[in-house]
This record gives structure tokens, C-alpha cells and sequence, in this order.
């Protein structure tokens, strides 16, 4: 570009330039170091880890923290805290997440005094937690979760007074929550679940003003709930399942007109539940296993999805209030007292209802409607076993016996008698109260036989589950039935065995977390059937009753089923077919049946596979006509029942969307299901992103792939029909064709996905089973379990993120998200900016990672919807090159020198344009000197 003026002025202009590139030059070679004592501290840490895997090579005596940037170490320049020393660089984070570091916590950390964020989730910590910390006080973030940690609370974390977020979950904490926490008035998420706890709630916890998240699940807390609780008006999840409190709920809970989420399962209340119906966002309550009594209370359901009130002693007929919930997908008044007819739901979506659950109560009428949605809609359970009044009346008419059958084994009411101990296997309800795993496969249920047999020091072969269901939490319940090795057991074994069991001796598992035992009983054997046919009935029944189809009988199916093995009895079950499903065709996709699929794809050749997923593996295939496609085929752990199947392939074949992945057709043949897709030869988002990609994608298309994916996901989120929720948004299922044009894949897979047994899943907005990737996993659902389309919106923010930067979203100890929102608040984001974007304008560029940093805000509530994110993105793709906006002849290079003190003091004003292979220099040395001459 020419320089147009006279060549004095051009000749001033140059050397003004020199000499601010020789300011900012000394300013920047000025070594800061970190203040000493943080950097002892640090070092004091390394010293207790055992880190194996020398992950921490770097943290040496001989360099410095925050210059040299050793790794999980995040500092700020002098201007840190007021409370802080200017000379020197401070450590604002420490972040080291799921590493092998083991070891313990040392009281040095205190003297991190400027630290924002400590989080050390799943580094396999020990020992105790030092009182110092408490001298942190600039903390905002303290994550220890997923570690060993013992011994008690110390009360000195109340001083933390600018604390936002205390996450000491899945460790071994014991004794009594400190009353000094109620000085934590920035706090706002306390999730201390799945740990040793013991005493009372104390009462100065309802003087937490902004508090949204009170997780107190899964420990051992006694006393009365307090009162005062209800005085923090802004709480939206109190989750209290799993301990041994006495008295009830509170009747001023009824004030918590903010809460989302009410879950106090199993946790020793009684009396009447009190009056919940000022409660208006509340969409999940779990009172399940309680003594409560009376009457169910009038509930506020306009947002409800799910209600768990088994195991009860409720009385009396189901509201009117009850009938009203529209959104209400999973009902459980299972094993209480309540009679009276059974209502129509006239209100409720059955399309969208997962589980009504009636069993064991005095139910004495059903309407025919509901009969006819229970037959008509495969997702759709209805469970009625135990009311004597309906399954021998007016379900005999329709011959609708399955409904009436036991639809789960019921562990509690099964024990032993006599003196002599009976020839049965040993019974024992258990429970993993905080499982790693979010899918139950048969591969990882035998590695837990394998596991349980092993601590309890017998043959795998003697272990058997008999049934299990996913529980809010998420929890694994299961019950399991032992079996002697010979004859029958005598009574020192099944006090050996029970010991064990009851004082926590099988050996600790990471992979499968803290256990409680729920029950220990025996079988009474009788005679007619043996020990392994009850079993088999048990294990088909539980799965089966849903699916069951008018004409067929039950016990004839299961008759000689007991002599498979587990994977037979499952693959079976799942996908016996009546000769109408087989036959079932669907509009718009073809029906292939295996012999086709396999001669696409030469017998399923390794050559032919092109990916790996969650769903099972991927092969490119080619049909008779020629067509290229990409098939998905079905593990063993994804298969799912017919019905199920056939309704999800249905689904998909009405999306139809040019940024989707256009399903073609399906395989459900000889006992193997599969998805046909059209084939995408450009790859996925994340191949053409990797550095070592043959041909780097610039900054317009990017630009254009981020659109492109953008409604995709809109459509699936306000077109669909139902709408779908993603749940797995990422650079890998984000795919490219020949042109280069995004489509978004796998959007039907979240609901094909293999996913538990139905006894008691709750297939609502509130998952009992967090589907996502690390990385891309939205913080507030997967701690809350509360899936919106905000979630999807989080995933997506992450994929733009990887637009931008070309960074992994997990990589090396950095997150994605945190390095993008500290350069962009810090204005250096020029700093992360991927180099391969080619030439580009600021502004657009600018917007773009706003844009991006704000559809990955922690809270839900501050992301834009798709829509938003759409229109945004049209907006910058109309300032593409070629329509008069982007030109070139404005990149920055070295002829821009005489607009450089203009462009130093507003890096981003709007038209500046950079390129990318002066970006980092420029916008260094723009931003230190914008620094420097502000002071």
C-alpha cells in the first residue's frame, strides 16, 4: 500500500514507529518473577505428590512459575489484589485436573494469596484439608472433588468470603458442616455430596444470600431439617437423598419459589408432605423411600417432568393438581396406600411420558384412554401390578395381563426363615453412589461380577444381578444374588459374606465409587422352578413387561431362557420381533436388510472402517446402485428393543435439513442393528482443524462452517418434531462434504444411545444419565443434570472456540474456555488466535469470540439461544471477501506503520484488518504500549 503525503511526514512517521517498537521492545524484556513465597508453596506441593507420571517435571527450583509457565500454573501481572505485593507476578489459578498426581494437600497452599481458583478435581489427593487455606480469602473457586480426601472440614474455610463455587464432593470428608460457612456470602454453589458428613444441616445456612446449589446427598447426616433454609429465596437445587435425618420437610420450604429441584430420597423423613404448590419452577421431586404420610399435597406441576413418591405411606386418591402436569414424563407412586381410580392425565403429552408407575397400591379403576395410549405409544410404561381392584377387572377385558405383571423384582420383601438356612442364593440390594461410568454395558457388568467376587473372595460364577436401574444422582441400584459354590450355604459363610459387605471391606474402586448396602436377606426356596429359573424370570420380567404386545404371553417367552448366558438373554430380549415389526417399513428411509450391509462393506472389513463412536463402529460402504454411505453399527450395548428402535428410526427420517446428515436408511436384521448415512468425504471438523491438516482452512471458512453447523442445530431445536435436544455438539460430529459445507451428524444418537434399563430412569429435561464429551460438556447440566437447549448451546460455544483458536478443548492440562475468556477480558486475544486464518478483519473477528465467549457462560441464563446465534452469525458472514467489506489491500503488514500509534491506542477499531502472521507481534506490542502509556 503507498504512503501518501510527503516523504518528511512519511519519514517521521517511521521513525516514530522505531522508536515505539524500542519502548515497547525494553518494556517487554523486563523479567517479572513470582513472588517467592508462592513460588516455596508451590514447591512445597510438588514435594508431597507422588506424581508418577512426572506430569510436573517442569515445577523445578531453577524456574519460575509464572515466566516460565509451569504447567496448571495461571498467573497476572503486578496489578494483582489490593492485599497483594506489586513487585512481583502473582498465581491467580491452579488448575490440575484428573491427573496421577496422589499425595496430599499441604498448608504452604495458604500462602497463594492472590489464587482465584484452586481446582484440583481427581488428582487421587489424600490426607486432610489444611486449615490455611482458609487465608485465601481472594478465592473464588475451591474444587477438590473426585479425590480421597478425609478427615474433617476445617471451619476456617468460612473466612473464604469471596468463595463463589465449594465443590468437595466424591471424597471420604467426615464430621460436621462448620456454622462458620454462613460468612460465605458470595457463595453460590455448595456441593459437598457423596462424603462422610455426620450431624446436623446447621442453621445458619439459611443466611447464605445467593446460594442456587445445596448438594448434600449421599452422606450421613442426622438432626431435623432446618427451617431457616428457606430464607436463601434464590435456591434452586437442595438435594439431601441418602442420609439419616429424622422429623420432616419443613412447611416454610413451601417458600423456595425459585427451586427447580427437590430430591430427598431415602432420607429417614416423615409426616405430611407440606404444601409445595407456591413452587412454580419446580420440575423434579424425589420423596421416594421416606415414611411420609397423608395425603399428597396440592403440587404447582405447570413445569414438572418428574415425581417420585414410592415408598410411602401416602392415603387417599391422586390430585386433581397431579392430572394438570403437562410436561410430566415419569410418575412413580409406587409401594404407598393410595385407592380410587387411577385419572386420564388428559394433560399430559403421552408421546413425551416415559414411566407411569402404580404398582402395589389400593387402585381400584383406569380409564380406557389411558389403556389405549399405553398400547398405542411404544415409549410409553404403565406398570399397575399390586391394585387388586384393576388387573382382576377391567384390565382382564383387554387381556392386557402383562400391565399387571411385577415390572422389577422387589428386593424388600424377600428373606430367609427358619433356623436351617435355605438352599437359595443370598440376596443383596446394593447401590454405587457415585459410578464413573454413565452407561451399565454388559462388558463393564462383568468386570463388576469380576469385581465383587474378588472382594468377596468366591468364584465369579456365583455372582449374578438380577436386576438394576439408574437413580437420581446418578446412582447404580442393583440387586444381586449370590450363589453357593456347592449345595447351600451354611450360616458362618453368610456371616462372613455380610460382614464384608455391611463394614465397606470390598475394596475401594474409583472406577466405581462409594457403595452402601440397602438390604441382605435369603431366598426361601419352594418347590416347581429352580433357583436359575426364578432368576431368569426376574431379569426378563423387569425388562420385558413394557414391551409386551397383546396375544403374547409372557411366561411361554421366558420359559427356557435361563440356560443363556447374560449377553444371549439381553440380545433377545431386545430384539425379538413380532413378524409386523419386521415387516415395518418407514417413509422416506430404506429398510436394508444384514446380507446387503455386509456386502457394502466386504463383511465389515477393516479397511472399510473409517471411525469409532459411542454407538458403536462406522464404515464406509457402497450400495448396489453405487451410492457412497457411511454405516453405523450398533454394539452390543447399543441395541436396543424393536420398538424403541423402529420409533427413534422414525424420528430421524423426518429431519430433513441440508446442515444435517441425511439418514438414508437402517438395518434391523439377524439380531444387528445399524444406521445408514450419506457418506461426507470432506471429514470431520476436527481432522480439518488438526495442525497437521494437509490444507488449513482460512478465517471465511470457518466463518461459514460455523454458520452452517449453527442451523443445523436450530432446526433440530425448533423445527424438529419433537424438538431434540444434541447433547453431544462437537468438532467430531460436526462433518464436512466435498464442498466443504458443515452438516451436524449423530443428532439422533443421543436418544439412540445406549442408555439404562427404563426401572426407574427418568427420561426428562433432568437426565439421570449426563451424555456429553469432556470439554464440551455444559458445567451447569452436568452438575445439575438439567438438559435445556442451552446445553447444546454451551457444546456449540466450544466449537467456536476451536474456530477461532484451532486449540483442543482439553490439551496439555489448559481448557479452552478458560485460556479464550482470560485473553479476551484481558484484551490480548490476539494471543490465541489460531495462525492459520489467513488475513482478516478485527472487528468481525472480535464479534465472532464474543460472540463465542458468550454461549459458553457458566450459568445457562447469560448464553444466547440458537437463534441469537444464528442471526449473529449471518450478520458476519455478509462481511465476507467479495462482498465490497474484506480488502485486502488494507492487511496489516509493515507499510501500515504510519496508522500504527492509532491502531496501538484501539486495537480493535472497527475496519482495522490483521493477518494473522503479524497478528501475535502487533497485537503485542499494541496492547503493552496501550498498557504502558495509560498508566
Amino acid at each position: 500500500m503507498r504512503i501518501i503525503g510527503s516523504t518528511k511526514g512519511a519519514m517521521s512517521r517511521l521513525w516514530i514507529f522505531a522508536y515505539l517498537m524500542s519502548y515497547v521492545g525494553s518494556v517487554t524484556s523486563q523479567r517479572v518473577n513470582t513472588a517467592p513465597a508462592e513460588k516455596e508453596a508451590l514447591l512445597a506441593f510438588k514435594a508431597a505428590l507422588r506424581d508418577q507420571d512426572r506430569l510436573l517435571e517442569d515445577w523445578k527450583q531453577s524456574t519460575d512459575p509464572c515466566f516460565d509457565k509451569w504447567y496448571g500454573v495461571y498467573c497476572v501481572p503486578t496489578d494483582g489484589p489490593a492485599n497483594v505485593d506489586t513487585n512481583f507476578e502473582h498465581v491467580t489459578e491452579l488448575r490440575l485436573l484428573k491427573l496421577n498426581l496422589g499425595g496430599n494437600l499441604v498448608p504452604e497452599l495458604g500462602n497463594l494469596t492472590a489464587i482465584k481458583y484452586l481446582d484440583l478435581y481427581g488428582c487421587l489427593l489424600e490426607g486432610t484439608i489444611p486449615p490455611e487455606l482458609g487465608k485465601l480469602t481472594n478465592l473464588y473457586s475451591l474444587t477438590l472433588s473426585g479425590n480421597k480426601i478425609s478427615g474433617v472440614m476445617p471451619k476456617e474455610l468460612g473466612n473464604l468470603i469471596n468463595l463463589n463455587r465449594l465443590q468437595l464432593d466424591e471424597n471420604e470428608i467426615s464430621g460436621e458442616l462448620p456454622s462458620r460457612f454462613s460468612n460465605l456470602v458470595k457463595l453460590q454453589h455448595m456441593h459437598l455430596n457423596n462424603n462422610s458428613l455426620e450431624g446436623s444441616i446447621p442453621k445458619e445456612i439459611g443466611q447464605l444470600p445467593i446460594v442456587v446449589h445445596i448438594l448434600l446427598d449421599n452422606n450421613n447426616m442426622t438432626g431435623k431439617l432446618p427451617a431457616e433454609i428457606a430464607n436463601i429465596s434464590v435456591l434452586r437445587i437442595l438435594q439431601l437423598d441418602n442420609n439419616k435425618f429424622t422429623g420432616g420437610i419443613p412447611s416454610d420450604y413451601g417458600n423456595l419459589t425459585k427451586l427447580t429441584k427437590l430430591s430427598c430420597r431415602d432420607c429417614g423423613l416423615s409426616g405430611p408432605i407440606p404444601d409445595l404448590s407456591r413452587l412454580t419452577e419446580l420440575a423434579v421431586l424425589d420423596l421416594s423411600l421416606n415414611t411420609f404420610e397423608g395425603n399428597i399435597p396440592s403440587l404447582m406441576t405447570g413445569n414438572m417432568t418428574s415425581i417420585n413418591l414410592s415408598r410411602n405411606q401416602l392415603v387417599g386418591e391422586i390430585p386433581q393438581s397431579l392430572q394438570s402436569a403437562k410436561r410430566l414424563q415419569y410418575l412413580t407412586l409406587a409401594n404407598n396406600q393410595l385407592g380410587g381410580p387411577i385419572p386420564e392425565f388428559t394433560n399430559v403429552d403421552y408421546s413425551n411420558v416415559s414411566l407411569l408407575d402404580f404398582q402395589n397400591n389400593h387402585f381400584d379403576y383406569i380409564s380406557l384412554p389411558m389403556l389405549a395410549n399405553a398400547v398405542s405409544k411404544p415409549n410409553f410404561f404403565l406398570w399397575l401390578s399390586g391394585n387388586a381392584g384393576i388387573c382382576q377387572g377391567s384390565v382382564a377385558i383387554f387381556e392386557l395381563r402383562s400391565l399387571c405383571e411385577p415390572a422389577y423384582s422387589d428386593p424388600f420383601s424377600q428373606s430367609g426363615t427358619g433356623d436351617e438356612p435355605p438352599g437359595g442364593p443370598l440376596v443383596v440390594t446394593y447401590r454405587l453412589k457415585s459410578p464413573s461410568f454413565q452407561i451399565f454395558t454388559t462388558y463393564i457388568q462383568q468386570l463388576f461380577l469380576d469385581y465383587i467376587a474378588v472382594g468377596l473372595s468366591i468364584d465369579t460364577k456365583q455372582v449374578h444381578i438380577l436386576s438394576w436401574e439408574w437413580q437420581p444422582g446418578p446412582r447404580l441400584g442393583m440387586v444381586i444374588l449370590i450363589y453357593p459354590s456347592q449345595g447351600k450355604f451354611n450360616q458362618s459363610e453368610i456371616d462372613r459374606i455380610g460382614n464384608v459387605l455391611a463394614h465397606w471391606e470390598v475394596k475401594n474402586s474409583t472406577f466405581y465409587g462409594p457403595y452402601e448396602l440397602l438390604g441382605f436377606s435369603q431366598i426361601q426356596i419352594g418347590g416347581g422352578l429352580s433357583v436359575a429359573e426364578k432368576a431368569g424370570i426376574g431379569v426378563a420380567s423387569a425388562a420385558v413387561v413394557a414391551f409386551i404386545i397383546l396375544g403374547i404371553l409372557l411366561l411361554k417367552m421366558l420359559r427356557n431362557r435361563w440356560r443363556m448366558s447374560p449377553a444371549e438373554k439381553r440380545r433377545q430380549r431386545l430384539l425379538s420381533k413380532t413378524p409386523a415389526q419386521s415387516m415395518l417399513k418407514i417413509k422416506g428411509v430404506q429398510a436394508y436388510t444384514y446380507k446387503e450391509m455386509e456386502k457394502a462393506t466386504d463383511g465389515f472389513s477393516d479397511s472399510n472402517q473409517v471411525g469409532r463412536g459411542g454407538y458403536g463402529k462406522v464404515y464406509r460402504g457402497k450400495l448396489e446402485d453405487g451410492t457412497i454411505v457411511a454405516i453405523k453399527k450398533a454394539e452390543e450395548a447399543a441395541l436396543q428393543r424393536n420398538t424403541e428402535f423402529n420409533n427413534e428410526i422414525e424420528l430421524l427420517s423426518r429431519c430433513h435439513h441440508r446442515n444435517l446428515v441425511s439418514l438414508i436408511g437402517y438395518c434391523n436384521d439377524e439380531s444387528e442393528q445399524m444406521l445408514v448415512y450419506e457418506f461426507m468425504e470432506g471429514g470431520t471438523l476436527h481432522d480439518n482443524l488438526n495442525a497437521a491438516a494437509s490444507t488449513p482452512i482460512d478465517f471465511d471458512l470457518r466463518l461459514r462452517i460455523a454458520l452452517g453447523s449453527a442451523r443445523g442445530i436450530l432446526y433440530l431445536h425448533t423445527e424438529a418434531d419433537p424438538p431434540i435436544y444434541h447433547r453431544d455438539i462437537k468438532a467430531t460430529n460436526i462433518l464436512l462434504n466435498d464442498k466443504k459445507e458443515a452438516k451436524v451428524a449423530d443428532f439422533g444418537l443421543s436418544r439412540l444411545a445406549p442408555v439404562p434399563d427404563l426401572e426407574g430412569v427418568v427420561m426428562t429435561h433432568v437426565s439421570t444419565v449426563v451424555k456429553g464429551t469432556p470439554g464440551y460438556l455444559d458445567p451447569e447440566y452436568f452438575l445439575t443434570h438439567q438438559l435445556t437447549d442451552k446445553s447444546d448451546v454451551y457444546s456449540f460455544g466450544v466449537v467456536l472456540l476451536e474456530l477461532l483458536t484451532g486449540m483442543q478443548p482439553i490439551s496439555g492440562g489448559k481448557n479452552i474456555v478458560r485460556e479464550v475468556k482470560q485473553a479476551y477480558e484481558n484484551g490480548e486475544l490476539l494471543k490465541v488466535i489460531d495462525t492459520r486464518l489467513g488475513s482478516y478483519p478485527l472487528e468481525i473477528v472480535e464479534s465472532f469470540a464474543k460472540l463465542a465467549v458468550s454461549c459458553v457462560a457458566n450459568e445457562q441464563e447469560a448464553r444466547p439461544r440458537m437463534q441469537e446465534v444464528c442471526r449473529v452469525l449471518e450478520e458476519l458472514n455478509s462481511k465476507v471477501p467479495g462482498q465490497g467489506v474484506w480488502s485486502t489491500s488494507s492487511t496489516w503488514s509493515i507499510d501500515n506503520a504510519k496508522d500504527f500509534t492509532r491502531s496501538a491506542e484501539y486495537p480493535f477499531e472497527s475496519g482495522s484488518v490483521l493477518s494473522s502472521s503479524h497478528g501475535q507481534f502487533f497485537q503485542s506490542a499494541a496492547s503493552r504500549y496501550y498498557r504502558v502509556t495509560s498508566r
